[in-house]
């Protein structure tokens, strides 16, 4: 089967890249022909899967969107005269998905979009606290979102929130929940041990749906070494002072080998999908410390694997709750990665991706 895709792609570093890579190197290795159109640069897997990078760089910018609009479009046209795609893919109802959206009408072929969280979250009345875009153009993204979607012959969404938008919108003969999967040989660590002071980890663009300022805020208030993961210096300082305690390394290819010398993961997003840092994190033993984002809400259970948090104290509290309670702590670790080991197969979601898109293609 030949598949084009319009997506995120490493070297891009964010869950959406990381998530496609491991989805199509799967369906690689089967009977898959996969040419994924990315933002940055061309990368070859396999002689069944490379991504056609149009160089645009990683700022985000209106601008930098509509050159990729334009450009993905020609590139996806040459593309699809050559190889002749059984069905096209995009990954977020954001930018990609409207390229995707034109290629399937200029090329007849069936077209399958996969959520991503906030992209998807924000079209629901419930959940429009944090827009993604403001003003006019959420006006206009929103016409165009709404458009892929009635166009879309199969919604894979991301986590059980986006599935339940999907399902409240009108879309509930078009949804299907395929959750990520998590590399439990990669993102594995020893057992955690009692420790003087337990230490902290924090892995997320400093953007504003991440509220980073909250986990600079957080920082001034423990003593506790804070591991912060996704950006800059500078990017973060737009948001708070950095304090002493917080070590910063930006981006990473070993982020697995901070996991393993962390202890408390913390995620503070107001909105989220099914985040791959919390996944990875539980599986090498962390304990989540979450806001009510996303699927945190289906997969932690207070007091048994971590614990939901509302506000920036009451992740301060529980911090100094599970530095004072080291065995309880030890428990939750435990607890934390054996929900993941249980409830998360990367085989498991691609098989599932599989017969969605063979099922399609049949049709």
């Amino acid at each position: 089967m030949n598949v084009l895709a319009i997506s995120p792609f490493p070297p891009q570093k964010d869950g959406g890249s990381t998530s496609v890579r491991e989805f199509f190197t799967r369906l690689s290795q089967r009977d898959y022909k996969i040419k994924v159109i990315s933002y940055l640069t061309s990368v070859k897997i396999s002689e069944n899967l490379e991504s056609i990078g149009l160089n645009l760089g990683t700022r985000m910018s209106l601008m930098r969107g509509m050159k990729f609009f334009i450009k993905a479009i020609r590139v996806g046209l040459k593309l699809n005269r050559e190889n002749s795609f059984d069905l096209i893919y995009s990954k977020n109802i954001t930018s990609p998905s409207f390229v995707a959206y034109f290629l399937s009408i200029f090329t007849r072929k069936p077209l399958i979009v996969h959520t991503s969280g906030a992209d998807i979250q924000e079209l629901d009345s419930v959940n429009q606290g944090f827009k993604i875009t403001q003003g006019s153009l959420f006006l206009l993204t929103k016409f165009f979102r709404k458009r892929v979607l009635n166009k879309s012959s199969k919604i894979i969404a991301n986590n059980h929130i986006d599935y339940q938008i999907l399902v409240d919108l009108g879309y509930k003969d078009k949804a299907v929940l395929i959750r990520n999967g998590v590399d439990k040989q990669k993102f594995s660590s020893p057992k955690k041990i009692k420790k003087e002071s337990l230490t902290l980890i924090f892995v997320g663009r400093p953007e504003k749906e991440k509220n980073p300022d909250h986990i600079l805020e957080i920082a001034e208030q423990v003593n506790n070494r804070l591991i912060l993961i996704g950006g800059s210096k500078e990017e973060f300082l737009k948001f708070g002072e950095i304090s002493s305690n917080i070590e910063l390394i930006g981006l990473t290819d070993k982020i697995e080998d901070y996991y393993k010398e962390a202890d408390i993961f913390i995620q503070t997003s107001s909105s989220e999908g099914l985040s791959n840092a919390l996944l990875e994190s539980m599986s090498c033993r962390n304990v989540p410390l979450t806001y009510p984002s996303g699927d945190a809400i289906f997969l932690i259970k207070d007091g048994y694997n971590g614990f939901i948090c509302n506000s920036v104290k009451e992740i301060v509290d529980k911090i100094a709750f599970l530095s004072d309670n080291q065995d309880k702590f030890l428990e939750m670790s435990e607890n934390a990665r054996l929900t993941i080991h249980e409830q998360f197969d990367w085989e498991d979601s691609a098989n599932k991706m599989d017969e969605v898109f063979k099922k399609l293609a049949r049709n």
